[in-house]
Order: C-alpha cells, then sequence, then structure tokens
C-alpha cells in the first residue's frame, strides 16, 4: 500500500443541532462541527508559481472579459461547510454561503425574512465526498 494512493477517503461527518428559534431579520448562528479522515489532501496553491496566471489590469474596461481569469484563489480549500434553504415561506440570506472549518466547527450566519418554520441543507465537503443534514429554523 502506497500513502495517500490507497488510501480510502470517507464522507466528513457533520453534527448539527436540529431545531433551532430566530426572530425575524435577526441574526442567527449555526455552529457545525466537523470531523473528517483528511482525504483528500486539500490544495495548497503557490502565488510564487511562476507559470500562474497573473492578475492583469488595464485601461480597458472589456480587458477582464478578454482574458481567462483563474479565479480558485477565491474558493476554500480543504474542508467546508455550505448552506441553502430547502423550503420556507420567506428568505435566508447567509454572511456566507461556504464556511471554512478551522479546528473541526465553521459557523454560518443566517437572517430570515419572514416568520414561519425554515428548512435548512448543511453540506459537509472535503473535496471529493460530502455529508448533509437538514435543521429546522422556527422564525417568530
Amino acid at each position: 500500500i502506497l500513502l495517500g494512493v490507497d488510501d480510502v477517503n470517507k464522507k466528513p461527518v457533520l453534527t448539527l443541532g436540529s431545531t433551532f428559534t430566530a426572530k425575524v431579520n435577526e441574526p442567527l448562528h449555526l455552529p457545525a462541527q466537523v470531523a473528517d479522515d483528511g482525504l483528500p489532501k486539500p490544495r495548497v496553491v503557490r502565488t510564487d508559481d511562476p507559470d500562474r496566471p497573473q492578475e492583469q489590469t488595464s485601461a480597458d474596461p472589456l480587458a477582464r472579459f478578454k482574458s481567462q481569469r483563474n479565479s480558485s484563489s477565491s474558493r476554500p480549500i480543504g474542508l467546508r461547510v455550505s448552506w441553502q434553504v430547502y423550503r420556507g415561506p420567506g428568505k435566508a440570506r447567509f454572511d456566507q454561503y461556504v464556511i471554512p472549518v478551522e479546528g473541526g466547527k465553521a459557523v454560518a450566519t443566517a437572517r430570515f425574512s419572514a416568520p414561519g418554520e425554515y428548512t435548512l441543507i448543511a453540506t459537509a465537503g472535503d473535496g471529493k465526498l460530502n455529508a448533509f443534514q437538514r435543521v429546522t429554523v422556527n422564525v417568530q
């Protein structure tokens, strides 16, 4: 067995509360605990790589549309949690939809536009495999 070649990646383990209570337009913190086997190994983005596309500056306002840009540096690298609204009577707004996991934790902040019951789905991903969990938020 070669280390890193024959390792079997397992999906992350996501732990959340099942029910939360919030008030309309007030922040609700949604803590997630995530455990993972560390596979696949997180990408390392090297900014000193001479072959990496460089940020281009130009007086031409259309220059950014004329050349391709590598936007991967803005994406989280490694273990992360993302949130989405599955159903609810209004809109939910998240401060961040994708949160990198640090120290086994990722905390999202959400605000809800109308009272009622919302179902949210949290997804913990390691770059290859995902774990999902639904939570209920009662908004007053």
